[in-house]
């Protein structure tokens, strides 16, 4: 919105997710997520000039020089990994989640409940650390239909991308640890968080690896979550495959950011 004519009346613009609007016209150059636009090209010079972005082609007219081997992603052109309504590229470079630019959660504890559980439904919560790893890690449910949803902090079962923007990547970001390193890994422990794609979903919306699990897993309580290693004999995590009453450690499988290739340390 901004305001036009004399008597500066408020003027609304609609914007397509990647900023197109047909009725764009020259009265404001303030454009599609408060960035400036070329009044000549109707590009958008992103960075200082770095790059243009031409909200018609959705794309950038010029490759990055952080990719493909760097944090630009493996496409050279794409504007904000081909995801605007959730992420934002104001550089030019790379794009970021929204979610990084809201308020970080804090807690004093070691892990929060963030749900407290019904009948014959547990806790859904995010610990500080896991099994002794370093890493934090998100206790939630996967969907018994196999599909790419988790429960949220109020009990509902939403898609994954959405535990991620808002339970999930909050909380990361008031941990120092994780705001210094963006390929430190989370473990997402819910069933079939690995098979359903959930995990994968986690990984992309976060853009750092998540560690899921392919079959249906049982954990620990929250106070014993971080006193042991995962492949415990009695106090690990537990996974149930489809063969009936057998129940065996769980195997951790890590899922990477798709559209970023991990350099070897």
């Amino acid at each position: 919105m901004h305001y036009g004519g004399r008597a500066k009346l408020p003027v609304s613009r609609g914007y397509t997710p990647y900023g197109y609007n047909r009725t764009a016209t020259t009265e404001s150059l303030l454009g599609f997520n408060a960035q400036l636009r070329d009044s000549f090209t109707g590009f958008y010079m992103l960075g200082n000039g770095y790059r243009a972005l031409s909200c018609a082609l959705q794309r950038f007219l010029s490759p990055d020089i952080l990719s493909p081997f760097d944090r630009g992603g493996i496409n050279t052109y794409a504007y904000c990994a081909s995801d605007p309504v959730n992420r934002v590229d104001p550089s030019g470079r790379m794009s970021w989640l929204k979610a990084l630019f809201q308020k970080s959660i804090t807690f004093d504890d070691d892990y929060q409940v963030l749900f407290p559980g019904r009948k014959g439904v547990s806790s859904t919560t995010f610990h500080k650390e896991v099994f002794k790893t370093g890493n934090a890690g998100f206790v939630t449910h996967g969907h018994a239909d196999g599909s790419p949803r988790l429960m949220n902090e109020h009990g509902n079962m939403v898609s994954a991308r959405k535990v991620a923007m808002k339970e999930i990547a909050p909380r990361l970001k008031g941990l120092k640890s994780y705001r210094a390193d963006p390929n430190k890994p989370i473990y997402l422990i819910a069933c079939k968080s690995g098979a359903s794609g959930a995990a994968q979903e986690v990984a992309n919306a976060l853009n750092r690896p998540v560690i899921g699990y392919r079959h249906n897993v049982l954990t620990p309580d929250d106070w014993f979550m971080n006193t042991q290693a995962e492949n415990h004999p009695w106090l690990g995590l537990f996974e149930l495959p489809p063969i009936p009453y057998v129940r065996r450690t769980a195997t951790p499988i890590t899922f990477n950011p798709v559209g970023r290739i991990r350099r070897k340390e």
